[in-house]
C-alpha cells in the first residue's frame, strides 16, 4: 500500500568476509546499517507480511548503498468479541495477540483485532482483574468470536524503586504475579524525586509493592 512499515527488522548477512548486521525501521519504515565493504544478502522481516530478500548487496567503503524493500501483506483474518466482568458489565481491558504486535482496547467491552491467519493465544488484562487467555485459530477471511469474563481482583501497583541505583529486583515480584494471572501497573523510579509516584498517585491502588 506504499506506507511505511515500524518495527520491521532488516538483516544483513555478508557472503563472504563482513559484517554481520540488523536494524530496525523506524516510524518513516527506514533503516540505516553500517557494515564493513563487501557483499551482503539483505533480508527484511515484519509481522504480517512476506519476507523480502535481496541478494548480493555491494557495499563499498565511503559510500552509502540505498537498497528499498517492498514488503507484500499477508491475508487477514479476524477476532472479535466482547469483555465483561463477572457481573457481565463491560471491561475496558487490552486485548493481545502474544508474541505480535498486535493489541487493541475492548472501546465500551468490545474489541475487533486482525491476524495473519494462523494459531494465537489472546490476552485481556486491565488492572483491577484477573488476567485471561483464550486460544483462537484465525483463517483468512474469516471472523471468529472470543469472548472474555474477567475476575474482579485488586488494583495492583509494582514500584521499580531500584532502577535508580541499578540494583532493581522488580522482576522476581513481575515473575510472581505473572504466574498467577494478576494484572498491575508499573512506575520505574529512574531519577527520583522527579518520576517517584506523590501519594495522590497511590491512593488509586489496593496494594503497592
Amino acid at each position: 500500500d506504499g506506507l511505511p512499515i515500524v518495527g520491521a527488522t532488516v538483516e544483513a548477512t555478508p557472503m563472504m568476509s563482513g559484517t554481520h548486521g540488523t536494524a530496525t525501521t523506524d516510524a518513516n519504515g527506514r533503516y540505516h546499517l553500517f557494515l564493513r565493504a563487501g557483499d551482503y544478502d539483505l533480508t527484511a522481516r515484519a509481522f504480517g507480511y512476506t519476507p523480502a530478500f535481496a541478494h548480493r548487496v555491494a557495499v563499498t567503503t565511503g559510500l552509502t548503498t540505498t537498497h528499498h524493500f517492498d514488503l507484500s501483506a499477508l491475508p487477514t483474518g479476524r477476532v472479535y468479541g466482547t469483555v465483561v466482568g463477572e457481573d457481565s458489565e463491560p471491561v475496558e481491558a487490552t486485548v493481545e495477540a502474544l508474541q505480535t504486535p498486535v493489541a487493541g482496547v475492548a472501546t465500551g467491552g468490545a474489541y475487533t483485532l486482525d491476524l495473519p491467519a494462523g494459531e494465537y493465544t489472546l490476552q485481556a488484562h486491565v488492572v483491577g482483574y484477573r488476567v485471561v487467555t483464550a486460544s483462537v485459530t484465525v483463517t483468512a477471511g474469516q471472523a471468529q468470536r472470543v469472548d472474555f469474563v474477567l475476575p474482579k481482583s485488586m488494583r495492583l501497583l509494582v514500584v521499580d524503586s531500584g532502577a535508580w541505583y541499578y540494583g532493581s529486583q522488580v522482576g522476581y515480584y513481575q515473575e510472581a504475579l505473572d504466574a498467577n494471572a494478576y494484572a498491575y501497573d508499573e512506575v520505574r523510579i529512574k531519577h527520583p524525586p522527579d518520576d517517584s509516584p506523590v501519594i495522590t498517585d497511590l491512593l488509586k491502588y489496593d496494594l503497592v509493592i
